[in-house]
């Protein structure tokens, strides 16, 4: 429907400038003029200054040329903006109804369909929900809010924006629960947008002032953690709506609960602690949970989830030697050296063949705590180095299940040869030796005399145990170029996964094989290695004595501890996450990366992925994988539900199986539950600053005003001029003469 439109307006050609600037001299003139008859009285002053004014009123009709515009317009229909709070604290079931503030807000918009059918006779109604973005909507959004924030004056703004000159009125539809510069500042920001938006907000209220809730309101932890080292987790603990009582909080790891603690209930928040000392390396899974009380009306606030990743500090290593001997001395003085290695060591001064009569408790500088170490200590150590040594004389026969279990569950075990070792130690047929990667030979003394250079097994070149160089080619040539090894201990071949690294250039053993001299071998989560001399000090000693560096010695040790306690950088499969919190319905990317036996990128190596559910719920279907050219393999996974999952990437490699594990959680922003209360003065004060009105849910939408579109096309136009310029001029020009003729006879000019 068109409508007619009145203004005045200015036809002269000039620009506004010259128009202010004529209207100003104008001004001035008068002033001037009342100023000059201040000493007169009343009436002549009157006189001069109507004349004055009349003349200038005159002159100004003349010069800018006023008119009466006529326009025939139409004006599109104003746009209705109706915002719906679809953050996660809308799920909410406050009240006595027992109904979510969504649910109020669903309802509240069914009732008013009649009312939002009228407004659509004369506006355009444009659906929106929000959060912590403005997002298109249909009429009266279905499904369930999950938000991770709320921010209305970000939302009010995006409407504004997008509906321009149009937007006539905005209905917010929320519980006033704002974590932005609202909440901050309620009547500062309120009358900021009440004059950036021009137009009534009108504020339909969801939530109730009555709330039953406990809560985690803030969780400070450490992000990094090392292995047997303490760390505490703290947990500030709410609650609403309650009067005295406890609350019971516990702490969980991948779903088993380690602590329980009680925690005295309170609004302004109560702290729990706990401590933590993770027994194992790689990500641990940690969630506080409080348990929920039957009228509680939010329970996904009682539990917080998080992802420690554990590390070593130290290395702890038991170092256990039969006899004083120059490699004896030399490993024991590189782990002592080692700042990042926590040595316990023992070596044996005498032996029941040097000394009858004595204890063999007694054989070392101290009573050998053969129970004490192999019952209480051996399940916090990383790595154990039985050097030359035979375990009967010391009562560990008993002893050997629980180290074969230790190696299983994650162990590191290297054994090294000399004359006591292996067949003549007793370690034939022992449970010890199931878990080592050689077989060991019956009892007696099989060695080989004489000297020989250790000769790399071919293709073993890039075995991190062996890598003695950058590449593998140079790791080669650094193995050919070391020095002699003055005898070795005979062993059996390698058995169920045992790898040959090292061998002797001459000597075969019972299989017609090169003697193995050095092996290694994975054993459940475990490692175990078995180097077959006692004379590897000479890579040392003489290599620097004969001009070389000196340093093979400790680079191979260092390179077979690392190995031996699964150093994340040498596992041949690696698997990585961007991050380990991803929001529900985000997409979890992946990336695993696959090196061969030579740590070399391993191209069309087929990977298996698993995603595991920690609470044992099942598994999460992945696709296979296969790694690329570059030895990578990309995966992007829909979002696999809310929870905490276990990832393990899985890749067998020249026959060897190897895999990566990481943990991942998938959950809502803690935010909006960490402050569910509903708050009506934020939505009060919008409405009141910017027009509007504030409703309860419930409340009729009747009677709401919105403006009109300040947006008009103009279907005609006309200019009518108010008076004509020549007898505006001549009565000017009148005015301005009886002006001087009344100041002639007033004897002022």
């Amino acid at each position: 429907m068109s409508e007619r439109e009145l203004d005045l307006v200015f036809t002269a050609p000039w620009g506004r400038a010259a128009v202010i600037a004529s209207i100003a001299l104008a001004l001035a003139t008068l002033v001037l003029s009342a100023w000059s008859g201040r000493r007169l009285k009343v009436a002549p002053a009157a006189a001069l200054l109507a004349l004055r004014t009349l003349a200038t009123l005159c002159a100004l009709i003349v010069l800018l040329k006023p008119a009466v515009r006529v326009r025939q317009v139409r004006r599109p229909p104003g746009r209705i903006a109706v915002l719906v709070d679809a953050s996660q604290s809308m799920t909410v079931r406050d009240g006595e109804d027992g109904r979510s503030r969504w649910q109020r807000a669903q309802a509240a918009l069914l009732a008013a369909r009649p009312q939002i059918a009228r407004w659509r006779r004369d506006h355009a109604l444009d659906w929106f929900t929000f959060s912590s973005a403005l997002e298109p909507a249909g009429e009266i959004p279905p499904g369930a809010p999950a938000g991770a924030t709320t921010l209305i004056a970000d939302a009010l703004e995006a409407a504004s924006a997008r509906g321009g000159d149009d937007l006539g009125g905005v209905l917010l539809v929320s519980d006033g629960a704002d974590h932005g510069r609202l909440a901050a500042r309620p009547q500062k920001e309120a009358a900021r947008l009440a004059a950036r938006l021009a137009v009534p907000v009108h504020a339909l209220w969801t939530g109730k002032r009555e709330l039953r809730d406990v809560w985690i309101a803030a969780l400070r932890h450490d992000d990094l953690a090392f292995v047997r080292t303490v760390f505490t987790i703290e947990a500030e603990v709410r609650a609403a709506g309650y009067g005295a009582g406890e609350a019971v909080v516990e702490l969980e790891r991948d779903g088993k609960v380690l602590s329980r603690k009680s925690v005295p209930l309170s609004p302004s928040g109560k702290t729990v602690s706990f401590e933590v000392s993770p027994d194992r390396v790689g990500d641990a899974y940690y969630a506080v949970v409080v348990r929920p009380r039957p009228d509680e009306a939010i329970l996904e606030n009682n539990r917080r989830g998080f992802v420690v990743r554990v590390v070593r500090d130290r290395i702890r290593a038991l170092h256990v030697c039969g006899r004083p001997s120059w490699d004896e001395r030399f490993l024991r003085r590189l782990l002592k050296r080692d700042p990042n290695i926590d040595l316990i060591s023992f070596y044996i001064l005498r032996t029941v063949g040097d000394l009858q009569f004595v204890n063999p408790g007694e054989l070392s500088l101290i009573p050998f705590p053969t129970d004490e170490l192999f019952e209480q200590e051996l399940g916090g150590f990383d790595l154990v180095i039985l050097q030359n040594f035979a375990h009967a004389p010391y009562g560990l026969a008993r002893h050997l299940p629980r180290i074969r279990d230790w190696v299983e569950r994650g162990g590191g075990l290297a054994v090294v040869g000399g004359e006591l070792a292996f067949g003549v130690g007793g370690w034939t047929g022992t449970p010890v030796a199931d878990v080592l990667p050689l077989q060991i030979p019956g009892p007696g003394d099989r060695r080989v005399p004489g000297e020989f250079r250790a000769r790399l097994r071919e293709g073993a070149e890039g075995h991190p145990v062996v890598r003695l160089a950058a590449s593998t080619a140079a790791t080669r040539r650094a193995w050919e170029r070391l020095p002699m090894l003055d005898g070795a201990n005979l062993l059996g071949p390698p058995i169920d996964g045992g790898t040959v690294l090292v061998e002797h250039p001459t000597e075969r053993g019972d299989d017609g094989q090169p003697a193995p001299v050095l092996a290694v071998r994975e054993v459940g989560a475990g490692r175990t290695l078995v180097l077959g001399t006692d004379s590897a000090w000479r890579w040392s000693f003489l290599d620097a004595g004969a001009g070389g560096d000196g340093r093979a010695y400790d680079t191979f040790w260092r390179a077979a501890m690392h190995w031996l306690i699964r150093d994340p950088d040498l596992e041949q499969v690696g698997l990585s996450l961007p991050r380990d919190t991803f929001a529900p319905g985000e997409a979890v990317v992946m990336r695993v990366l696959v090196r061969d036996r030579d740590f070399r990128p391993a191209p069309n190596v087929d990977v298996t992925l698993e995603v595991a559910r920690l609470d044992g719920a099942g598994v999460v279907p992945a696709p296979a994988l296969r790694s690329d050219s570059a030895g990578e393999a990309r995966v992007e996974l829909p979002s696999p539900g809310p929870g905490a999952f276990r990832v393990t990437a899985r890749a067998s490699i020249a026959g060897r199986l190897s895999q990566d594990t990481r943990t991942l959680m998938v959950e809502p922003s803690a935010l909006e539950l960490e402050r569910p209360q509903a708050r009506d003065d934020l939505l009060r004060a919008l409405a009141g600053a910017t027009g509007g009105r504030f409703l309860h849910a419930g409340e009729s939408l009747a009677d709401l005003s919105f403006r009109r579109s300040r947006r008009v096309r103009v279907e005609s136009q006309r200019d009518i001029e108010i008076l004509d310029g020549l007898p505006m001029l001549l009565l000017a020009l009148g005015a301005l003469g009886a002006e001087w003729a009344l100041r002639r006879r007033l004897g002022l000019s």
